[in-house]
């Protein structure tokens, strides 16, 4: 018997049933619903008109899932219930149930705990069938996602493993909640521990921090931590196993929980201890070539941390004609050069790097602009802050050379892969399709999207380099592989041009649930700047060692008396000036000669000062007596030695200097006096005098301070009188540089107004203050005084227009010289004419008349040729500017060879030519015929007598620049003899050939006004190259 419907005599069971708090559904043995709770009806999407039909038209499978069993797992359990008149429990179920239109239609992933019991009638048949299903849709997706992230964290575990073991760096993971701490294996490596002497708790750390950096570093760790901060990073000294101290940088990153609580810090140590020591060692050779500026030829100077200049050596006064520091570049540097020069300047100042420019200098001499290369490096303080700058410009005026700089950047782990500086990447299958790819990865190589594509379709560059053959094996033989600092060409800008990197990588194997290799896992670490800083400091080596073959060049050059000593003292090397100044010779002053010339009471201190640095490697200094071999009379001089140390630290030699004090030993006699007599003098002194406590508070001032200013001593004491006395425009900077002053112990310099109390007229003066320090470097007191520079401001005008005037006349120069040229003409062509006629006319009856005509004749031609090259030199200055137009360089070189036609028949020269990349230049028609015929002819006049001249010429285009080349195969020059006089006037490197030596000056003169440049590459007997760079026209 079949029932569509519950008994009709029980209304308060159909109520009951339908607020039950549990969804249930009762159908028919048929499967035909009878009743539903309302609680399943909601579940399931469903209303009451469900009702009376088939179960299973009400709820179908879902189509779209593959795997759905839901129908057939129910009618089963179903159908066990009825036949077998017992309750079934399913298993859990995925039985996805549809939505209404108004939810979007479709089917709603469902999951349901059910069961089917049957109830039965008095006879013991089944009646109907429950169905009790509990929606367990939320739980099952929450396991879900909990395992899968357990899975992705236990991926992110193995990534970070195999970070640790790609990277040479030291990397940590530190526990916040019981400050526990893991290590990779760079610790060991790094810092020479083994396994078993590393502990895992926190004092692993802070246990091995040096003594004086430990308080500084702990307390700014846990300021990051325990405040709002992600990141954290410091430098400072780390113990090692061996018991000495690496310098290291450590970066960490703090990771939080959701209320913000810090849970856990990974970091990196970075070891700088060479890098550092690279820099000591350099910073040392500075110090030591600063105190030699004065000496040098090149110009030399010094700039505070802010880019002010304060000194020149005397190089830069005799090259400019400059008198005072304050005069500045702005004079000195050619107009088109200025901007460059100080925004390339500024960039070094915001950024500390070494600073690196080139700019055309005046002469004051000649009023001509000279090539210079531009070099500035900064000296650190103890805290690694900026103290000074060191420059030297170097005339660069016959030789011009690109300088390249290299930059140095490290990339550290910051903090999980996510996040981590480095590029990781997955493979799978036989064809190594890209699964996956880090942003980094894909910046890496240029942009280029790998996943979904055949990794070795992605980069094919690859191929040729050896990384697929690696991929391979790690395939075959399920073994990880690892590279350190190897080179690869990539394509990192997606333009198709390799790039040359360096990287630490690995290619780890990817296991299937049976073991099998089924991908690759591949982390990159770029390296290129570890690299390049390993060359870079294997070229910090080699530099010292020229420096130290040019240092002592320039200790023979000093105006003191220098010496160098081998490692135990053994002095090998006297300057001139002691055979000077001792009148001896270098057998009686070798080794230990010396002691025979020194004061008798000064022979033991100097032994004990001197045995000490030897052992200690500590600077040497004492004051001494010294004689001259002749003479009784003894001198006191200061002696000061330095010890220079090789890569290693160890010392190679001594460089040594004795300065002559005589006179400064006299002068703290006499300054005992002066003290006494200092009121009278500073009383005498025009200026107007002050002095003030190491807080800057002023207690003395001088007569004319009171004549000048009106307040007598006491009312000019403390700060108050200087707010009446100074311009109120120049109040703030006046007292910003001095508290700058007091602060930082640096010379107090600046100019102001000060207010005459006689006529109440506002006056400039000049203030400068220096401060007195105890033997400890701690200011007792200042000395300042306060010079009228009220003349000196109004001169600046005058200068000014003198210097207009000095242009001027620069102009005039040229332009008599040119005229003086053209006029001389004309003579000397008569003078050749004349004398001509009379050897042709008069007899002469000396024997040697006809060498001396000929040498007459010689003499004559080169006066000609002379003044010819000199109106030449200035034409082509006043034709720099001449009309430009567009010249096509066939028809060019065809005028050219037609013009030494002779020459080039004579001789059998072959000229060739590949326009093909820059067939035509814009320039004036005048200037680019000399260039051309210089070139050409001076390949064909020099040529080799060994084989027929071949001249080519070629063209090509280089960041907007057309690159002309003129390559023959002639005699060639020696360039590192000849190399640097190539382009000076008057210079000839083959005398077989007649010439003037003004082709090259004037070529080059042409190239360099029209903003080009010109290299020369050369071999004796191989032939030359020539390659001049033409500024491409803008139109």
């Amino acid at each position: 018997m079949k029932s569509s419907s519950l008994p009709a005599a029980s209304p308060d069971l159909h109520s009951i049933f339908k607020a039950l708090p549990r969804p249930y559904i009762v159908v028919s043995p048929d499967f035909t619903i009878v009743e539903a709770s309302d609680a399943y009806l909601a579940s399931t999407f469903k209303d009451r008109s469900i009702l009376g039909k088939y179960l299973f038209d009400v709820f179908p499978d879902n189509p779209d899932l593959a795997t759905a069993d839901g129908v057939l797992n129910w009618r089963q359990s179903l159908e066990f219930a009825r036949d077998y008149k017992m309750t079934h429990k399913m298993a859990l179920q995925r039985y996805d149930v549809t939505r209404p239109v108004e939810m979007g239609g479709g089917f709603e992933e469902k999951y349901w705990q059910p069961s089917n019991s049957p109830v039965l009638d008095t006879s013991g048949n089944v009646l109907y069938l429950i169905h009790e299903s509990e929606d367990v849709t939320q739980h099952v997706k929450s396991q879900k996602e909990t395992e899968k992230q357990a899975q992705q964290a236990q991926q992110n575990l193995e990534r970070f493993e195999l970070i640790a073991k790609a990277t040479n760096d030291v990397i940590w993971d530190w526990s916040l909640t019981d400050d526990t701490i893991w290590w990779n294996d760079g610790f060991q490596v790094t810092f020479g521990y083994k396994a078993e002497e590393i502990e895992h708790d926190i004092n692993s750390w802070y246990g091995r921090i040096h003594p004086d950096d430990a308080e500084r570093v702990v307390e700014g760790i846990h300021l990051v931590i325990d405040g709002d901060g992600s990141t954290w990073q410091d430098e400072y000294r780390f113990r090692k196993a061996d018991g000495t101290y690496a310098e290291i940088l450590d970066r960490g990153t703090v990771a939080r929980d959701a209320t913000g609580k810090p849970v856990r810090m990974i970091g990196a140590m970075l070891d700088l201890t060479e890098k550092n020591r690279y820099a000591a060692e350099l910073k040392a050779s500075e110090q030591h070539v600063r105190a030699l500026l004065e000496g040098i030829p090149e110009i030399a100077w010094v700039a505070r941390a802010d880019g002010y200049i304060y000194y020149y050596n005397k190089a830069w006064y005799a090259y400019t004609g400059n008198t005072h520091p304050d005069e500045g570049w702005e004079k000195v540097i050619h107009p088109e050069d200025l901007h460059p020069t100080f925004s390339t300047w500024s960039q070094a100042l915001s950024t500390g790097k070494e600073y690196v420019n080139e700019a055309r200098l005046k002469q004051a001499s000649d009023g001509q602009y000279h090539w210079f290369s531009m070099r500035a490096t900064p000296l650190y303080d103890g805290q690694g802050n900026i103290r000074a700058w060191i420059g030297v410009d170097t005339d660069i005026q016959e030789q011009k050379e690109i300088q390249q700089k290299l930059k140095e950047r490290d990339e550290y782990v910051q903090r999980m892969l996510a996040q981590a500086p480095v590029q990781f990447a997955v493979v799978k299958g036989p064809d190594w399709i890209g699964d996956f790819a880090t942003p980094q990865f894909t910046q890496l190589v240029g942009g280029r999207e790998m996943v979904g594509k055949p990794f070795k379709e992605a980069l094919p560059e690859l191929e040729t380099q050896g990384f697929f053959d690696h991929i391979a094996r790690v395939y075959a033989t399920g073994q990880a592989y690892f590279g350190n600092q190897t080179p690869a060409y990539l394509d990192r800008k997606g333009t198709g041009e390799l790039e040359l990197g360096y990287f630490d990588f690995a290619y780890q194997p990817l296991f299937d649930e049976h073991h099998a290799v089924e991908g690759v896992m591949i982390l990159i670490v770029e390296v290129t700047e570890r690299v390049r800083v390993q060359e870079e400091a294997a070229k910090l080596a080699q530099e010292l060692k020229v420096s130290h073959e040019r240092t002592l060049k320039i200790l023979d050059a000093l105006p003191h008396m220098t010496f160098t000593a081998r490692p135990d003292g053994y002095v090998d090397y006297y300057s001139q000036q002691w055979y000077d100044y001792l009148g001896t010779t270098e057998e009686e002053l070798t080794g230990w000669g010396w002691e025979f010339f020194i004061h008798p009471d000064d022979i033991r201190a100097t032994h004990e000062s001197w045995s000490h640095s030897l052992a200690t490697g500590g600077t040497y200094m004492i004051e001494n007596r010294w004689r001259t071999k002749n003479s009784e009379e003894y001198r006191w001089f200061l002696v000061r030695g330095i010890a220079v140390r090789n890569e290693a630290g160890a010392i190679t030699m001594w460089v040594g200097s004795h300065t002559d004090i005589q006179d400064q030993k006299q002068m703290l006699l006499d300054l005992q006096e002066s003290t006494k007599n200092f009121q009278f003098l500073a009383d005498s002194m025009p200026q107007l005098v002050w002095t003030t406590d190491p807080d800057g508070y002023h207690d003395y001032f001088n007569r004319q301070w009171v004549e000048y200013t009106g307040y007598d001593v006491e009312a000019s004491k403390g700060t108050h009188m200087w707010n009446n006395l100074l311009h109120p425009d120049d109040q703030e900077r006046a007292f910003s540089r001095w508290r700058h002053s007091l602060r930082t112990g640096e010379p107090y310099e600046v100019e102001y107004r000060f207010r005459r109390a006689s006529d109440g007229q506002w006056r400039w003066f000049l203030a400068r203050a220096l401060p007195q320090r105890d033997q400890n470097g701690t200011i007792l007191r200042w000395f300042g005084t306060c010079t009228e520079i009220e003349d000196q401001k109004r001169n600046e005008e005058l200068m000014e227009q003198t210097n207009q005037e000095l242009r001027s006349i620069n102009e005039d120069l040229d332009s008599f010289v040119y005229t003086a040229s053209h006029d001389l003409k004309l003579p000397i062509i008569n003078m050749a004419g004349i004398f001509q006629e009379l050897t042709k006319s008069a007899t002469f009856h000396d024997p040697d008349a006809p060498l001396l005509i000929n040498m007459f004749n010689r003499s004559l031609k080169q006066i000609n040729a002379t003044i010819s090259d000199l109106s030449e030199i200035v034409k082509v200055q006043k034709e720099i500017d001449a009309h430009q137009e567009e010249i096509h360089l066939s028809e060019l070189v065809d005028e050219v060879k037609l013009s030494i036609q002779d020459l080039i028949q004579g001789s059998g020269a072959k000229i060739t030519c590949d326009f093909s990349l820059g067939s035509s230049l814009v320039y004036s028609r005048v200037n680019l015929k000399s260039i051309f015929y210089n070139l050409i002819s001076n390949a064909v006049k020099y040529r080799s007598p060994d084989r027929v001249p071949k001249v080519h010429l070629q063209t090509y285009q280089y960041q907007g620049f057309t690159v002309l080349t003129v390559q023959d195969n002639g005699l060639g020059m020696d360039m590192e003899k000849h190399g640097p006089k190539m382009f000076q006037m008057f210079k000839r490197f083959h005398n077989h050939v007649d010439g003037s030596g003004l082709g090259l000056y004037i070529l080059n003169r042409i190239v360099q006004k029209n903003g080009g440049r010109i290299e020369v590459e050369s071999q004796v007997n191989e032939g030359t190259t020539f390659t001049i760079y033409f500024k491409n026209h803008v139109y």
